[in-house]
């Protein structure tokens, strides 16, 4: 079900290794600007074909999304 107001983004972005065995996968575009300013942006979308789930976090300068340590042994 798609949130009213709030427009899907795709894009294509590079995995990056992160603490704890985590991975993130960095956005390509300002939340803020295209979902409205908010104190946490929660989301959901695939990952190669797999769903998910999270919030956006801080990442190098912009945002990205952290997935799980069981990401990158799948």
């Amino acid at each position: 079900m798609k949130d009213a107001g709030v427009e899907p983004q795709r894009f294509v972005s590079t995995v990056v290794s992160a603490s704890r065995g985590r991975v993130v996968v960095p956005l390509t575009f300002d939340p803020d600007t295209v979902w409205g300013p908010k104190p946490t942006h929660r989301v959901r979308g695939t990952v190669g074909g797999h769903g998910f789930r999270g919030a956006v976090e801080p990442f190098d300068g912009g945002a990205a999304v952290a997935l799980g340590p069981a990401w990158p042994r799948d």
